[in-house]
């Protein structure tokens, strides 16, 4: 086995060094070459990458993720997964463009209707983003039955979900009289690479983690809404 230090960047582009492990299988039909990491503490370990002979390593999207449920892992003046949620909803919703006009735009942040750790209800500022959804096509029409509004009397009118890759952000619009409510949430599509296993284990009772979130924004949509810290451990 060979070890060396390599420096791996996190969601945010800082490095962290970690130590790569290569060894050789016999188990893929073949000898072969499979690197593994070994990350500090408070990081989820990247996916191992097998080298076939004649083809090089693919470093593309291996990157350091933070442990979302590690208690070394802060969201400096974050003071909950609510708080944390409502970040990454307003900036991934200002980076959808509807019509020229961002998303965001036509939210009331200042007073949410409901907020969860996974996803909030909010009035809509001004009429007319249904119309500016089906114009834009930034986002596909997809079903809403597995959404309920803050309010029983509240309609499901459409739900719809960015195109680009994942996180993907889903729009869940409620109306009742002239009163209408935008559910805002952001899954974590399958088949995201190499973290799909790491996506699935680190689950809050079936709730998205917001920091998760968090890490997949800044990576694949280049949306920072916090960055998160790992702080040093004190001594003793």
């Amino acid at each position: 086995m060979k070890i060396k230090s390599i420096k791996l960047a996190d969601a945010y582009g800082r490095q962290v060094k970690v130590l790569q492990k290569k060894e050789i299988t016999r188990s893929l039909g073949g000898e072969h070459e499979v690197l593994k990491f070994q990350v500090p503490v408070g990081y989820l370990t990247p996916r191992n990458i097998v080298h076939m002979e004649g083809i090089e390593p693919i470093y593309t999207d291996t990157f350091v993720m933070m442990n979302p449920s590690h208690p070394l892992v802060k969201a400096p003046a974050i003071e909950g997964l609510e708080d944390a949620c409502m970040l990454n909803l307003r900036a991934a919703a200002h980076s959808v463009l509807l019509g020229g006009l961002q998303l965001s735009r036509w939210i009331d942040w200042e007073e949410p209707l409901e907020m969860r750790a996974d996803r909030g209800w909010f009035k809509l500022r001004k009429a007319g983003v249904l119309d500016a959804v089906l114009r834009s096509g930034a986002m596909i029409k997809v079903s809403g039955v597995l959404h309920h509004p803050h309010d029983k009397k509240f309609k499901l009118i459409e739900s719809f979900k960015t195109v680009r890759n994942a996180p993907v952000l889903q729009v869940t619009l409620w109306n009742y009289k002239d009163e209408w409510v935008a559910e805002l949430d952001i899954d974590i599509k399958k088949g995201v690479g190499h973290w799909k296993e790491v996506i699935r284990n680190h689950l809050t009772a079936g709730k998205t983690h917001p920091y998760l979130v968090n890490q997949l924004l800044a990576w694949y949509w280049g949306v920072i809404s916090f960055k998160l810290e790992k702080p040093a451990a004190k001594p003793g």
